[in-house]
């Protein structure tokens, strides 16, 4: 992306508005309860929602982002206007230069359209 586009989507207050979620849950794999982080985020539904929508009221969907295993990993889920599941994947930070919780915050940050979802948690 060039610098143009990433200062759009950095100004973006729908695609930077995260609402982050903690709660105390039991896990069966630990076998005792552990704290569980959900991140929260709208994205366009279209790739040129951010960039060409003056309104900003482009059709969008609704991110739920799942962090786990010491916040090294996540899960995302993405659902329609309807409320109905239509992506799952995950991310392994291991794998990529965000090694950080504030890095990877940058990232969800910067997810503006389902591809981009689709393109970093598949």
């Amino acid at each position: 992306m060039i610098c143009q586009d990433l200062k759009i989507i950095d100004n973006d207050e729908m695609l930077n508005t995260l609402i982050v979620k903690k709660a105390t849950k039991y896990s069966n794999t630990f076998q005792k309860d552990i704290e569980v982080e959900t991140i929260e985020k709208y994205i366009y539904k279209k790739d040129n929602g951010a960039f060409k929508n003056i309104n900003r009221e482009s059709p969008k969907l609704k991110c739920v982002f799942k962090l786990h295993t010491d916040k090294k990993s996540s899960f995302v889920e993405v659902y329609d206007n309807k409320g109905n599941d239509i992506f799952k994947g995950n991310y392994l930070w291991a794998n990529h230069s965000e090694k950080s919780y504030i890095d990877f915050i940058k990232v969800l940050k910067r997810l503006h359209d389902f591809m981009s979802v689709i393109k970093n948690f598949s």
